[in-house]
């Protein structure tokens, strides 16, 4: 499964250096993640510096990088409230690979959808609520139809996971072919636990479920 193309033309262009020296200005870890950076102090300690770097050589002032028009998308991503994070999970609902990976930050006016590839380019595009639901709907679907069987005994990621941040927490989706489950997650305890499954119902219902948590809503069980 790769990232699949978005209908909405992209305004901005990153790689994992840029968006954590961004982050680190506003003293934040990005929430999109970064496949090229290790997440020990010394490895994004270099980043940030290759990141600055990076923007100045763009010809961007270093003193007033929250004042560039072209990276507003950028900042209104990291100051968003609530997102949606798309990934490839083993059997745990860890991630095991960022051969597909999209985050979708809900802003205050609309939707920013930041599709991440393997090397660490970050690509963001603005969508409204529609073309977001439909785009998540889409890649469930896939999911359902071409996701490997659970029954493989290599390393193939079987599970197709979006994980819905907002105010009351977090909740995940996992779908797979011909399953889709709903849980629960407590992220500093590395727990998570499997509240219902979806498989007999309508993909909307996965898609509710996920826009309601990022929503600051509970779900029914």
């Amino acid at each position: 499964m790769t990232n699949p193309d978005i209908k909405q033309e992209m305004l901005l262009t990153l790689t994992d250096d840029e968006v954590i020296a961004l982050a680190a200005l506003s003293s934040m870890p990005w929430p999109g993640g970064a496949p090229t950076v290790e997440a020990d102090e010394e490895s994004v300690s270099f980043a940030v510096f290759r990141g600055c770097r990076s923007l100045i050589a763009r010809g961007y002032d270093p003193g007033a990088l929250s004042d560039v028009p072209e990276l507003a998308i950028a900042w209104e991503a990291l100051a968003a409230p609530a997102r949606i994070t798309l990934y490839l999970g083993d059997d745990e609902y860890r991630r095991a690979t960022w051969g597909f990976a999209s985050v979708h930050h809900r802003s205050e006016t609309s939707w920013i959808i930041e599709t991440v590839n393997v090397i660490g380019v970050h690509r963001f595009a603005r969508a409204t609520a529609a073309d977001n639901r439909q785009f998540l709907e889409s890649l469930i679907k896939a999911a359902r139809r071409h996701a490997p069987t659970p029954e493989r005994e290599d390393d193939t990621p079987v599970w197709l996971c979006a994980l819905a941040s907002g105010p009351t927490g977090k909740t995940l989706v996992a779908a797979r072919r011909d399953e889709v489950v709903r849980c629960s997650v407590d992220l500093d305890h590395g727990i998570v636990n499997v509240l219902s499954s979806l498989d007999a119902c309508e993909i909307t219902e996965a898609i509710e479920v996920l826009l309601a948590a990022s929503n600051g809503k509970r779900p029914s069980e």
